[in-house]
């Protein structure tokens, strides 16, 4: 489950016909509602993402607090249901950030503890951070993106992706530092997920150090990777 809680100063009356709004911009299905909570549900890549949204007035503000979760209990989706929401929401109203949720529902994770298994998640990683190190390392030349976009190349296994540029930078920043709990971080929120492997995509725009934005044939996202993580 991922959790994210954002503060508005719109009054609950008019903050409920505006979120109900956003749900359908990203199509999403509102499936309940009352006076102070949503439910709703997306689907994502085959997988439905239910989300409840609880709306509690604090002072003069109001706290949105969201839960996602995927119904066949897999991680995969979670954070793109909120990300996508907030995304669409905060083009219409101011949201702040509470960024103790997150530390929160972080500690929850079995893997953010200093336990065994972390340390076991962590060895696990280590290959995959020197391969990113690496592939920022490496100084290539852009291919020209008119090209590129014509043509269908495949996904690697093992590589990861997010929506935001921004995102995956600092993804591979923090594993350069091996800090790991901001990885994971940044994973438990939906900002960096797995790039599915064996799925052809298009090359949308190739950038340099190392980096590609892609669309998978048949979706209308686009999201950034890795420029080893596409094939031809």
């Amino acid at each position: 489950m991922v959790q994210k809680e954002v503060i508005t100063n719109v009054p609950i009356s008019e903050l409920k016909p505006i979120l109900e709004k956003h749900i359908k911009n990203i199509k999403g299905n509102l499936i309940f509602k009352n006076r102070n909570s949503l439910k709703w549900n997306l689907i994502y890549r085959k997988n439905e993402i239910e989300v409840v949204t609880i709306l509690k007035k604090i002072d003069d503000e109001v706290l949105i607090k969201l839960s996602s979760k995927n119904i066949d209990k897999k991680t995969l989706g979670e954070g793109v249901a909120i990300t996508e929401f907030l995304n669409s929401l905060s083009q219409e109203i101011e949201l702040t950030e509470v960024k103790d949720t997150t530390k929160k529902t972080k500690t929850k994770k079995p893997r953010v503890k200093p336990t065994s298994k972390t340390q076991t998640n962590n060895a696990n990683f280590k290959p995959y951070y020197i391969v990113l190190v690496v592939v920022f390392l490496i100084y290539f030349f852009s291919r020209n993106t008119n090209d590129n976009s014509t043509l269908t190349r495949i996904t690697n296994q093992g590589f990861k992706a997010s929506y935001n540029k921004e995102s995956l930078e600092r993804f591979v920043r923090y594993s350069v530092d091996q800090d790991y709990d901001a990885m994971n971080h940044l994973i438990y929120n939906g900002e960096v997920f797995e790039l599915p492997a064996g799925q052809e995509v298009y090359i949308v725009k190739s950038e340099f150090p190392g980096k590609v934005k892609i669309r998978l044939k048949g979706d209308t996202n686009e999201i950034w990777t890795f420029t080893e993580a596409i094939k031809e």
